[in-house]
């Protein structure tokens, strides 16, 4: 969208709508209304598994497809994100209340694929949480990323595993910061402004 208001000539709100659309296709296409890792798409517009083009785990809910939650949140005034982050929202919930627990990976049944949570994905579930349902947000971050949190070296959970360091610090900033814009103003410019105060 950003696109759109710097080059004129190319029709990319289309662009958008077309995304959205897909993204809700497939997320229609669970049960529980989860989006995959990857999808295959037809040249007729249907969908199909992507297993047969040798990826890891395309047809699960994890490390790849978590990450549609920060999308959605970063465009929250649209009605589109707005749907989509509420049914995975309600996924979310539903996990939470029966497992207190959100496992590092689930089939497009609902049906987890770890007994284990991951930094990641659980900061996953955050950010799309907060964008609708604060309290839930700040139970799962206080139990699956605060207690993981080392104050004497300032890192989550395993040192060296940077994506976890950048998913973690990704909802502390929302977690703390309750004026961060997700969603840009007109201006292309627009920055996200960095809480020098978290809580951590």
């Amino acid at each position: 969208k950003i696109f759109a208001e710097i080059d004129k000539k190319h029709n990319w709100t289309k662009l958008s709508n077309d995304s959205y659309n897909l993204l809700t296709k497939i997320q229609a296409s669970s049960k529980v209304n989860l989006i995959s890792n990857l999808i295959a798409v037809k040249p007729d517009g249907s969908l199909a598994s992507a297993s047969d083009f040798g990826v890891l785990s395309p047809d699960s809910f994890s490390y790849d497809a978590f990450r549609v939650s920060w999308r959605m949140a970063s465009d929250l005034h649209d009605p589109h994100a707005q749907s989509i982050l509420q049914k995975l929202n309600e996924f979310y919930q539903s996990e939470w209340s029966k497992n207190h627990l959100i496992s590092s990976g689930y089939d497009m049944e609902g049906k987890p694929l770890s007994h284990f949570s991951d930094l990641s994905t659980s900061a996953g579930a955050v950010i799309s949480l907060h964008a609708l349902s604060q309290n839930t947000a700040n139970d799962i971050y206080k139990s699956e990323i605060m207690n993981r949190f080392h104050k004497d070296d300032n890192y989550w959970g395993q040192k060296t595993n940077y994506y976890s360091q950048n998913w973690a610090w990704f909802a502390t900033q929302i977690i703390n910061d309750k004026t961060m814009q997700t969603t840009p103003p007109a201006s292309s410019s627009a920055t996200l402004k960095v809480n020098k105060n978290l809580k951590i």
